[in-house]
């Protein structure tokens, strides 16, 4: 146990017998430096016999390398990827520079990650991962770590982070817990100080115990760095410094005691990046310095050789020795290990070092620093990209290319989702650049950000703007861009100017053929769809539709998926499923992290519209949560509103409203008119569903005014006039439900969708006289058959079945409502089933009311794994589908079979068959 750390080993101790007990934690220990987080780290390890040990250390020299610190960690396990799925090893193994770079979604890296070490973990050892200085670890590695660790669950895997505070640099890991270490108390400080207490008077050890204020390492290194007067009390300790900076200045003080040619040896391993011995000796070599300089400070207790390796005592010591060195002395050392810096792969260090040790414009620098960028990119490292591409950009000769180059590092920094940072610089870029091609690049970029991070107005207009400017310059880039500008428009709601933009495009790029023509069809066919005007629409979709690779989910991936919201809307269902079973199949299979999020949303609403409420709201949940993990919490504002949807109909209150509020503060962030419409629909499906009209109205009359001023042609686009009408209806405002039937009528009418035409006649029957409501009702029925659209096709047979209980028709009305009953509880919509029973008992019928009461509910994740599960596939498949590990894809299905009381993968298939995906 170490001294005055009972609480913290506890801590660890806790971690360590869940890991292997089968449930894999995380822990991130976070405090100032020489706290004790190495100490703690160490007594973890020291724990763990018969555990596979995996180690690695952020350095701040190797903070802008991507997947540095991975490699570290990783590379004693790379001989298992073979292990795991072949594009996720493949991306690993670009990632790490073990194979050519290959691309990926930035976070292919990551899922290559959780499924390597779960499979080293599964080999039957439990598996301990020590990350020492995480605050200084590049952001790849951070990125797929942060990564893994979320997603773990019974791998048997225990993970702890060290991440210092206070540094410019942070370790951001909000999902993971936390444990500050902090100072220690006096009894534990005096302990520490041990035999040297004995060396000083009692005065001087009470100013020792001051000094270091309960920090260990300073405790261990002031006491012998004090002078003979210091010891004896004759001269006091009085220090204004932070205890860093006398912990820093005590080394220091050790190192001024060296030879000269080790002092000037420091510095150039300060400076290194790697530790790599041979290299280090090189460059000491270029400087005349003998391979034999270090070894005083070895023997002084600073550096410690290893075979191949050399490394400081505490990285407080590089720190201090490397800052402590004059700018000159360092830019001399940085020069010297770029020159010893030879092979190809080593061209990347081989460029920050060049960058370091150059003050001013430098063209051979900046295209090495560009080359490493690109290199980067590749590889899926986009934050170290970007990184490289704007110290390029420092040390470009023109404005032209220092433009050109921002403009890339704001590409990469939009990909690894840091949306102000890129614009930031793309605004630098715009302030710089001169060439009006380049400049409309810049802008195209910027607004495509500023969709999601500002303000889709404001994007439009820039989009516009840029697009006219080229022009005649060049009018195929000015048609893309001005087909882009109508996404924008239709987001904040404008969807005249989206027509004006998407028409602009097309008469640009009618004349050229090619890309531009596409790009054009599909603005214009999404803003037809929102018009109501079907057939035209339906004809350009489908004709982009045939011309993109529907195989690649980073390239047209991302249209595709806007065509089958599109074609959703139109009630394709066939073109829809065939869409999103390619796109979401590719982005799994290859590891695309990132495409996710607004294909499941897509997913969820189709699936929701055929009744399918467990499978959508799976999907939403999941598109919710990659989202967040991802850094695309505002682009997923879509599918937090569909996830209130799913939750409306299920009946889980609370969750609904606090996504649609999720979905209504983020729609309101970047004025998304459009998306904020779902959210609202949500809430008054809820609220009606709860038999509540009176509330659902305060939702859905804002709704109805703000379609309105979208000028939203296509009813289906957001299901909302349905029930407005019907709430007018219960709340006895029978003429203004008249004047929205009026509207939804004709709507229905003009774009003669099946939903729109069922669910018209519907709201003539709830306001048909006692002889023509029948008529109108089973016309309804009739339409509904058309699609598959169980949950609308239930709440016709309630409306109607309702309406004749309360005409006195109860013996008629009976056969309609154990209908719409059994329906509303296979699907899962608890709230109408509800409903639906009430009726049937005022109608003097009993309901038995079958169902698995006495199961619980299961979680979003475990719904997943059992849909999944259900098709038939391996927990092996599985977990590659969901992007977790065969174990915990076991451990869910332990929880999946105990809640519903099950014993066999067959009886959950037959399960979820029989209650249409709804456990």
């Amino acid at each position: 146990m170490l001294v005055g750390r009972e609480a913290e080993c506890a801590a660890i101790d806790g971690l360590l017998t869940e890991a292997s007990g089968g449930l894999s934690r995380t822990l991130v220990l976070r405090g100032e430096p020489g706290i004790g987080k190495t100490a703690l780290l160490s007594y973890a390890e020291s724990r763990t016999r018969g555990w596979r040990v995996l180690r690695a250390a952020g350095s701040e020299s190797e903070s802008e390398l991507p997947f540095s610190a991975l490699d570290q960690l990783l590379r004693p396990v790379c001989d298992r990827l073979a292990r795991i799925p072949q594009p996720q090893a493949q991306a690993l193994e670009s990632a790490l520079a073990l194979a050519a770079p290959a691309p990926s979604d930035r976070l292919s890296a990551a899922v290559g990650t959780l499924s390597l070490l779960a499979a080293v973990a599964d080999e039957g050892l439990p598996m301990l991962c020590v990350v020492d200085d995480a605050h200084w670890l590049d952001f790849s590695s951070a990125a797929a770590l942060i990564f893994a660790c979320r997603r773990f669950k019974a791998e048997r895997i225990a993970v702890l982070f060290a991440a210092r505070d206070g540094e410019r640099r942070q370790f951001v890991a909000p999902d993971l817990a936390d444990l500050s270490v902090i100072a220690l108390g006096e009894e534990a400080s005096r302990s520490l100080v041990g035999p040297a207490a004995a060396l000083l008077g009692r005065e001087t050890m009470a100013s020792v115990l001051e000094v270091a204020q309960g920090n260990p390492l300073a405790l261990l290194e002031l006491p012998s760095a004090l002078s003979e007067a210091q010891r004896s009390g004759a001269t006091g300790l009085t220090d204004p410094l932070p205890v860093t900076a006398k912990i820093e200045r005590a080394f220091l003080g050790r190192a001024r005691t060296l030879p000269l040619d080790t002092q000037r040896a420091l510095t150039v391993t300060a400076a290194s990046d790697s530790g790599d011995l041979a290299t280090l000796l090189r460059a000491l070599e270029r400087l005349g310095l003998a391979g034999d300089a270090l070894l005083p400070a070895e023997t002084n207790g600073l550096v410690v050789l290893g075979k191949g390796h050399v490394s400081f005592q505490h990285p407080l010591v590089r720190s201090a020795l490397y800052h402590a060195a004059s700018p000159v002395d360092r830019r001399t050392a940085h020069r010297a290990l770029a020159e010893a810096l030879v092979t190809s792969e080593q061209r990347a260090r081989r460029a920050w070092h060049l960058a370091e040790a150059t003050i001013a414009t430098d063209e051979p620098v900046a295209a090495e620093l560009e080359a490493a960028g690109n290199d980067s990119r590749v590889r899926g490292a986009y934050a170290s990209a970007a990184i490289a591409f704007e110290r390029a950009a420092q040390h470009s000769a023109d404005v032209e290319s220092r433009a050109r180059r921002l403009l890339a590092a704001g590409d990469v920094l939009w990909m690894a989702g840091q949306g102000i940072r890129a614009t930031a610089i793309l605004d630098d870029a715009l302030a710089t650049a001169v060439d009006p091609l380049l400049r409309a690049d810049i802008e195209q970029l910027r607004a495509r950000i500023t969709i999601w991070s500002g303000s889709a107005v404001d994007a439009s207009q820039r989009l516009r703007a840029a697009a006219e400017r080229i022009a005649t310059i060049d009018p195929s880039r000015a048609a893309v861009l001005m087909a882009e500008a109508a996404l924008p428009s239709i987001v904040a709601g404008d969807l005249g100017l989206a027509l004006a933009s998407a028409t602009r495009a097309m008469s640009l790029a009618e004349p050229l053929g090619g890309f531009p023509v596409v790009v054009a069809q599909m603005a214009l066919g999404e803003v037809l769809a929102l018009r109501g005007e079907s057939a035209r629409s339906s004809e350009l979709l489908n004709g982009v539709r045939a011309a993109l690779d529907k195989n690649d989910p980073f390239g047209p991936g991302a249209i595709l998926t806007q065509i089958a919201s599109c074609l959703l809307w139109l009630e394709d269902y066939e073109a829809v499923q065939e869409i999103l079973g390619s796109v979401i199949g590719a982005a799994r299979t290859r590891g695309a992290v990132v495409v996710l999020p607004f294909a499941l949303g897509v997913l969820s609403d189709y699936e929701g519209r055929r009744g399918n409420f467990a499978a959508a709201y799976a999907a939403a949940s999941e598109s919710v949560a990659l989202a967040h993990e991802t850094g695309q919490d505002a682009e997923a504002t879509f599918s937090y509103a569909g996830l209130a949807r799913s939750e409306a109909v299920l009946g889980l209150s609370d969750e609904c409203r606090a996504h649609a509020q999720r979905a209504s503060e983020l729609s309101d962030r970047v004025a998304a008119a459009v998306v904020k419409l779902y959210a609202l629909s949500a809430v008054g499906l809820l609220e009606l569903g709860l038999g509540r009209p009176e509330i659902a109205i305060e939702s859905l009359l804002p709704l109805a005014r703000a379609a309105r001023a979208c000028e939203l042609e296509e009813p289906a686009t957001v299901q909302w006039a349905p029930d407005l009408i019907e709430v007018l209806v219960e709340l006895g405002r029978e003429q203004e439900a008249r004047v929205a039937l009026e509207t939804f009528s004709a709507q229905a009418e003009r774009t003669e969708r099946n939903w729109a035409l069922a669910t018209a006649a519907r709201c003539r029957g709830l306001l048909a006289s006692r002889e023509e409501m029948s008529l109108q009702f089973e016309r309804a029925l009739l339409l509904h058959d058309r699609t598959p659209t169980p949950f609308e096709r239930a709440r016709t047979e309630f409306a109607y079945g309702r309406r004749l209980r309360r005409a006195g028709l109860r013996r008629k009305s009976r056969g309609l409502l154990h209908s719409a009953f059994a329906t509303f509880k296979q699907l899962g919509a608890t709230p109408w089933a509800e409903r639906a029973a009430a009726e049937l008992r005022a109608s003097g019928e009993a309901v038995r009311e079958r169902e698995h009461g006495t199961d619980e509910r299961l979680t979003a994740q475990e719904l997943q794994v059992a849909l999944i599960v259900a098709e038939g596939a391996t927990n092996r498949e599985a977990a590659a589908r969901l992007f977790l590990s065969p174990k915990t894809i076991e451990f869910h299905l332990s929880n999946i079979f105990r809640k519903l009381k099950l014993r066999s993968r067959t009886e959950l298939a037959r399960r979820l068959s029989d209650s249409g995906g709804f456990c």
